[in-house]
């Protein structure tokens, strides 16, 4: 790709899916070339590590990418839940709080609705800050895919929303790996490298 990005968003959470959903009902999105999200996983999952099958969110779904900025918006919760017919199923769990699993396929709803803007299997590698000759620096962006290929791109602004990191205290770090981070419970689980006989 030659042109320049006006904006390139980094990580396919919460934040740069809101991003990129008020960009597209602003009548922003009209084209691939200016606009592109990068996430280095092959999906928009959220959290899939702590997706437990009882699991909810500790937050309001009124707080979804949309809802508060426009109540009448293509990509807010309720209209997720009109689309996929559980609205009225919902509407009878009597509850403000979706199950993280269903949060989640929310999450894919509204990144499938806007995926000609957005890469997956895209890590961001390097970062360099290009000065323009008309005074306005850009960055010079280098992703990597999976397969180990690079693609340089050149970017006006970059929006960075990837995440938090696992942290385990240097202390609690074993060879025998009894202290896992609970955002790797579940692939742990799958894989039988954590059972309750461990």
């Amino acid at each position: 790709m030659s042109a320049i990005l006006d904006i390139l968003l980094v990580g396919a959470g919460p934040a740069n899916l809101s991003v990129l959903s008020y960009l597209d009902e602003a009548g922003i999105l009209t084209s691939g070339d200016n606009i592109r999200l990068v996430e280095k996983r092959e999906n928009a999952s959220w959290h899939p590590g702590l997706a437990l099958p009882t699991s909810t969110l500790q937050v309001s779904l009124l707080k979804d990418l949309a809802f508060l900025r426009n109540p009448a918006s293509p990509y807010t919760f309720f209209n997720y839940l009109k689309e996929q017919k559980l609205l009225y199923q919902f509407m009878h769990l009597n509850t403000y709080y979706p199950s993280r699993n269903l949060f989640s396929d929310y999450l894919g709803w509204v990144a499938s609705k806007l995926q000609d803007f957005i890469s997956y299997n895209s890590e961001v590698y390097n970062l360099k800050r290009i000065s323009s000759p008309q005074g306005k620096d850009i960055l010079e962006v280098t992703l990597r895919n999976s397969a180990g290929e690079t693609e340089v791109l050149k970017t006006r602004q970059l929006v960075l929303s990837q995440g938090h990191k696992p942290f385990i205290p240097e202390v609690l770090l074993t060879e025998n790996q009894h202290v896992i981070h609970s955002s790797q419970l579940l692939n742990k689980v799958a894989t039988q490298e954590l059972s309750a006989e461990n």
